[in-house]
């Protein structure tokens, strides 16, 4: 695995061409994205697409996928300076993450909360300081900053625009699946949304426990949690009035192999944590 890392290697994207010399920084890893530089221990193979929170906060009904919103132009590129909410969320049915648009309007009357300060986000009653909360100046930047979920940001086959390759959209979709540690790590904030609420197809519930068994899900809260960031808080919102600074202990509970491998296995027919 050193030897790997310390591998020289070139990038190449929109014309432009990096060497990253042997062994210079065994955690740096340099990507080139249209003319942009931007420095993560993960690849970025695929561009992060996100939306503005002000934005999300006029959306409403069934939720519009990634190549809807790009046609609208209400998908904007990550840039070096951009504050980052990375959203993970357990889909509500099998071809459609919120069809009824109600993890949505939860997140959106939590962020309006968090912004105009009427919801705090506080610790767990059983590990809570003083110290630990959202200050005005994050809920500023909350409010001028943007979303990352994967239903707006992840190419799906299931919804491609008129003329675009089948399998130009599975390799988009696979190399921005890729790209997700890159994505979390170049978050400022990482919300789970867990909403207690009924799978379309299956029936039963979705909650914050059943967030915490699926494997996507695990996946992305692990990248939060070993990321190369000094803050690596996830906030859970549970209800468009609840949210707290996840336990430190929670990412040992509902462990589910067989869920877990299940759940990896689904493929990219349309990503996300089902």
């Amino acid at each position: 695995m050193g030897a790997a890392l310390c591998r020289p290697r070139c990038e190449e994207a929109a014309g432009f061409v990096l060497e990253v010399p042997a062994c210079a920084s065994a955690f740096r890893r340099i990507s080139v994205r249209d003319a942009d530089v931007q420095s993560t221990v993960h690849e970025c193979r695929y561009p992060l697409w996100a939306v503005k929170v002000s934005d999300f906060l006029q959306m409403s009904g069934k939720p519009q996928a990634h190549s809807v919103l790009l046609e609208r132009g209400l998908l904007y590129k990550w840039f070096p300076g951009m504050f980052l909410i990375f959203v993970s969320h357990q889909w509500l049915s099998k071809e459609h993450p919120d069809p009824e648009g109600q993890q949505m309007e939860v997140l959106q009357k939590a962020i309006r909360g968090v912004i105009g300060g009427s919801l705090q986000v506080h610790e767990d009653i059983a590990c809570r300081t003083a110290d630990n909360s959202i200050s005005a100046s994050i809920r500023q930047q909350i409010a001028a900053g943007y979303i990352f979920l994967d239903w707006f940001a992840i190419p799906q086959i299931t919804v491609r625009e008129e003329g675009v390759n089948e399998e130009t959209t599975k390799t988009d979709a696979a190399l921005a699946v890729q790209s997700i540690p890159a994505y979390v790590e170049l978050s400022n904030m990482f919300i789970a949304l867990v909403p207690e609420l009924t799978h379309k197809d299956s029936k039963l519930l979705a909650n914050y426990s059943t967030w915490l068994s699926r494997g996507w899900c695990r996946a992305e809260l692990w990248c939060r949690l070993l990321s190369n960031k000094t803050d690596t808080t996830v906030i859970v919102v549970y209800s468009n009035v609840q949210a707290e600074f996840m336990y430190p202990l929670d990412w040992q509970s509902n462990s589910i192999p067989d869920e877990f491998q299940q759940d990896l296995g689904l493929g990219l027919q349309g990503f996300g944590c089902r």
